[in-house]
């Protein structure tokens, strides 16, 4: 495929030559056209002289580089010769000399010229992408090139006359300027491929839209979507501008190119680096449930699915920590317990909590039996159950006794056989509040059959086995007929008709009511 190019023709050698002016041409035959024009008519043609005889010379009617055959022409005494330099003047054959560029117009009937203006060497303006720079050369490849790889590069000379301007600017441009992927349009003088001019348009930025995947005081690593899953290595200077936001609109630094962000980049398509960087922070990833382990630097955090493994979050010193829900009061690691909900918002790349938003576990309540009582515990059997539940006390545990009304009361009031309504922490298993409900006494009514000085046992109608009471130094004792007192427990004989109150939980008497016995 020939190159294409342009002929800057001159419009003083038209007139001179009274023809009218001729587009650019290009020679695809052999053979030129023109010499199968209608024998008596006049054409015109353009090249380079390559050689000059008396009689004759030889014309390259194209580009050096470009191959065909060269047109022979005749000379006669009748053919006129004018140079276009310094002004148009009648002239000889004798600057008919090789090199030059003419114009001539030629009888096709023997080939004859009968006007030959010899302009010099004319100039031509070619287009094209710059694919290789030395400082004595540039190389570009032609338009026609994308997608044919019979089109060769042309290479221009570059020499300390060449000059160089910018596409769309009045700026001075040098040949640092020219770079590879530039676009430029190269004036030549011809036929020796010299650049007497380039005229620069600097390659259109190339822009990236990624994901962060590295970052370095000088370099951003980019991932797709690409059309190749390949990341993309991004420079990065002094000039290069970072903004974030929506558009953009909000000014920012280096700082904020941060692994995992997601980046709209407009970069130098030549040396790669970075003009604008708008830069969308990843979002977070929200977790949500119970902590189940917390250390200095991670806690562990159950969702509600139990089928789900923990899910483990990184802490550091720029985590944020609330209490309660939509909470503004503020908290610190301490406050990060096993047994607490929690509401985290995690960096998506480093697993890092940025805010965490803790809710106290919601109290337990334990109801039920006292079956035993320490300084610190007390044990209590829940209804339906056959493991007393153990919880702890401590010096903030609030204790009320019950009876329709609640009355202040003491760890003293906590006594086996109550029954007791807890609510509790469920992380530390500690009694916030006790409401006791004392044990309602039980009344034993018999005949005595057995005396210790610490029991008595009664037999009780419709009972086989007598049932044995606990006596103590507390225990009152009084006759039958008597509100209180007159008797002590030697008035406890066996065949006595007796009346006791015991407490239900340890089946002692509280007081023993004493009747007349027969013997």
């Amino acid at each position: 495929m020939a190159h294409r190019f342009t002929r800057i023709v001159n419009v003083l050698l038209v007139a001179a030559l009274g023809v009218a002016p001729l587009a650019a041409t290009s020679v695809a035959s052999a053979s030129p056209a023109p010499h199968d024009a209608t024998p008596g008519s006049t054409i015109r043609l353009q090249g380079v002289v390559l050689a000059v005889t008396p009689t004759t010379f030889t014309v390259k009617l194209q580009r050096a580089d470009m191959p065909s055959t060269p047109v022979v022409i005749n000379l006669s005494p009748s053919t006129t010769y004018t140079l276009t330099q310094p002004t148009f003047s009648p002239s000889t054959s004798a600057n008919l000399v090789v090199g030059v560029f003419v114009s001539v117009r030629e009888y096709v009937a023997g080939s004859i010229a009968s006007s030959i203006v010899i302009g010099g060497q004319q100039s031509i303006s070619y287009g094209g992408t710059v694919t290789a720079v030395t400082s004595t050369s540039v190389t570009v490849l032609p338009p026609e090139a994308a997608g044919n790889t019979s089109v060769t590069p042309i290479v221009f000379t570059l020499d300390a006359n060449t000059t160089y301007t910018f596409s769309g600017s009045t700026a001075p441009a040098t040949i640092a300027n020219l770079v590879v992927g530039a676009k430029v349009s190269v004036i030549e003088n011809s036929p020796f491929q010299s650049a007497a001019s380039v005229h620069i348009r600097a390659p259109k930025p190339i822009k990236l839209v990624g994901t962060v995947t590295a970052v370095t005081p000088t370099t951003v690593t980019v991932s797709g979507p690409f059309p190749t899953s390949t990341p993309v290595v991004v420079n990065l200077d002094t000039k290069t501008v970072y903004t974030t936001g929506d558009h953009g609109a909000v000014a920012a630094t280096i700082a904020n190119l941060v692994v995992g962000a997601k980046v709209f980049i407009t970069e130098d398509a030549t040396s790669l680096t970075a003009q604008s960087i708008v830069i969308q922070a990843p979002k977070p990833v929200r977790v949500a449930g119970t902590v189940t382990a917390v250390t200095a630097t991670s806690v562990t955090v159950q969702g509600p699915d139990l089928s789900v493994k923990p899910v483990v979050v990184n802490l550091d010193a720029n985590t944020i920590y609330s209490l309660g829900e939509h909470s503004p009061a503020a908290g610190t690691i301490a406050n990060l317990v096993v047994g607490v909900t929690v509401h985290i918002l995690e960096n998506a790349v480093t697993s890092t909590a940025q805010t965490v938003e803790i809710e106290a576990p919601k109290p337990i309540k334990v109801v039920g039996t006292v079956t035993a009582v320490t300084a610190s515990t007390v044990s209590v059997l829940v209804d339906g159950s056959t493991t007393p539940v153990v919880v702890n006390l401590d010096a903030k545990t609030v204790y009320t006794t019950v009876d329709h009304s609640s009355v202040a009361a003491t760890v003293a009031n906590l006594v086996v056989g109550a029954k007791v309504f807890i609510t509790e922490v469920a992380s530390s298993l500690t009694a916030l509040t006790i409401m006791i409900q004392a044990p309602k006494p039980v009344r034993v009514t018999g005949t005595v059959t057995a005396v210790t000085a610490t029991t008595v046992a009664v037999s009780v109608e419709g009972s086989v086995t007598p049932v044995v009471v606990n006596l103590t130094n507390a225990t009152t004792y009084s006759l039958a007929g008597k509100t209180t007192g007159g008797a002590t427990i030697a008035a406890l004989v066996v065949g006595a008709k007796v009346q006791i109150t015991e407490t239900a939980a340890t089946q002692t008497a509280t007081a023993v009511m004493i009747g007349t016995g027969r013997h």
